[in-house]
């Protein structure tokens, strides 16, 4: 397995911030904006000994929990990770990952976890937003979202999961 290259993968859970988990050669792979149940073609972006992250260059077999981004910025912004998955199933990892960091961090495995209320806004619910501003190669002032693991900004004019002040605030 090598950094940059890419390889098939089927995608058999999700992590606890709901990246796709894969194995191939006995390696854990965790996928962007990949879903349990597809099929998936893979490049690899950092590998360790036991784990690899990836990010999904083309979905070979789609999920039925896949849906399409409302977002225009996603594919290239970082602020939010889940606008490919339905909602519902974006509901159960984040009960999954309220389970497993009880798990791990209090070590309590025999514990319930009550179901997430459903927020009947699955847009415009997020109220704080950090945004960063600089200038582009024409030195022109810019302002957006970071694309993801970068401080390259990604401009923006609207942000879909923010609320209409942080947008209002974001416009002017």
């Amino acid at each position: 397995m090598e950094v940059g290259k890419t390889y098939e993968l089927v995608i058999t859970g999700y992590d606890m911030n709901g990246l796709g988990v894969a194995n191939k050669d006995n390696v854990v792979i965790f996928v962007e904006k990949a879903l349990k149940g597809e099929k998936v073609l893979a490049e690899i972006t950092n590998l360790h000994k036991k784990y690899a992250f990836a990010k999904t260059v083309k979905v070979l077999e789609e999920s039925t929990d896949r849906i399409v981004s409302p977002c225009e910025y996603y594919e290239g912004c970082g602020g939010c990770d889940l606008l490919h998955m339905n909602y519902e199933i974006e509901c159960l990892v984040k009960e999954e990952k309220v389970k497993n960091s009880f798990k791990k961090i209090c070590n309590l495995t025999d514990i319930k976890i009550n179901p997430i209320i459903r927020n009947n806004n699955v847009l415009g619910y997020r109220n704080k937003v950090m945004v960063p501003f600089g200038k582009d190669d024409d030195d022109n002032v810019i302002y957006g979202f970071y694309e993801k693991l970068s401080h390259e900004i990604v401009s923006i004019d609207k942000c879909l999961i923010s609320n209409d002040e942080s947008n209002k605030v974001l416009e002017f």
